[in-house]
Order: C-alpha cells, then sequence, then structure tokens
C-alpha cells in the first residue's frame, strides 16, 4: 500500500502541557503531515518538535515524522479494507 505523506503544517506555536495550543506555553514547532492512501482515504496528524537552533527543516521533518510513524502505520493498516468488497456467498473480501 503506497502512501502520499504531504507537509500540510510547519509553524511555530505555544503549547501547553496538555500538548494544545496555549498562548502562555512553550513554543515549539507543529509539524503536521496529510497522509493519503490510494483510496484517498485521509489521515491528518500534527506532531509538536522541541525547538533547536541546530535543528534543520528536513531535522524538524523527520522527528516528527518518527513521533507520527505509528499511528500512520496503525491507520494504514486499520483501512486495509476500506473500497473492496464483501462476498456474501463465499464469506470472502475481494
Amino acid at each position: 500500500m503506497a502512501l502520499k505523506i504531504s507537509i500540510d503544517k510547519f509553524e511555530n506555536m505555544k503549547v501547553g502541557e496538555d500538548g494544545l495550543p496555549n498562548p502562555s506555553g512553550v513554543e515549539k514547532k507543529l509539524v503536521g503531515f496529510a497522509v493519503m492512501n490510494e483510496h484517498n482515504a485521509l489521515l491528518i496528524i500534527d506532531k509538536y518538535v522541541e525547538l533547536s537552533d541546530s535543528k534543520t527543516s528536513d531535522d524538524y521533518t523527520k522527528e516528527a515524522y518518527d513521533m507520527a510513524k505509528k499511528e500512520i502505520d496503525d491507520w494504514a493498516f486499520n483501512i486495509t479494507n476500506e473500497g473492496k468488497t464483501f462476498n456474501p456467498d463465499t464469506g470472502k473480501i475481494e
């Protein structure tokens, strides 16, 4: 199953201890991904990465992807049968 992973957010944002936007929180890099499979099913997933002067855009994106990878893999596995047909005569997914 081929997934297309696009960056849909890349900005600094203040985040509270609960992981939600908070104007009095700590500033982090928000990296968001739009993940689409071959059936156009879409997953939007956002991750906050610690800011550092030594990190590049690639570093932030790779770190966010590593944080999101298990959720992306789980989502892709769970939608494997979407778009397929169930044949009640054979009891099989085709």
